[in-house]
């Protein structure tokens, strides 16, 4: 017989089990390391799965360089050094900046055009 009580019961453990079965299905994720972050020298984090997606904006012989994850060359870019924030000369400085994909790097990039005019 179905009553109000006897239906929250069942509503009830039909959500636990839900909530167990996600909750194994994360912990298998992380604790087989597929989605494991590593922290990047800025502080942010990256999925190591998309290595191949990371950008590293260095400094190399006065020059702005892109870098992905696997440290190879990318691109030798056309900006003066001397106009870029503060905070972006110490970074390069201090080893770089890391994107965590072309985008970012980009929208970082396109920031530049408009503190530079």
């Amino acid at each position: 017989m179905s009553t109000p009580k006897n239906n929250k019961i069942r509503y009830l453990i039909i959500c636990l089990l839900v909530i167990a079965i996600i909750g194994a299905f994360v912990s298998e994720k992380v604790w087989n390391g597929s989605e494991l972050p590593t922290s990047m020298s800025n502080g942010d984090t990256v999925n190591t799965e998309k290595q191949d997606e990371i950008r590293f904006l260095r400094l190399e012989d006065g020059k702005l360089v892109v870098y992905d994850g696997e440290n190879n060359l990318l691109d030798t870019l056309d900006y003066d050094v001397l106009v870029l924030p503060q905070t972006w000369q110490q970074q390069l400085q201090n080893g770089g900046i890391s994107f965590a994909n072309e985008e970012e790097l980009l929208s970082a990039l396109d920031s530049l055009d408009e503190y530079d005019q």
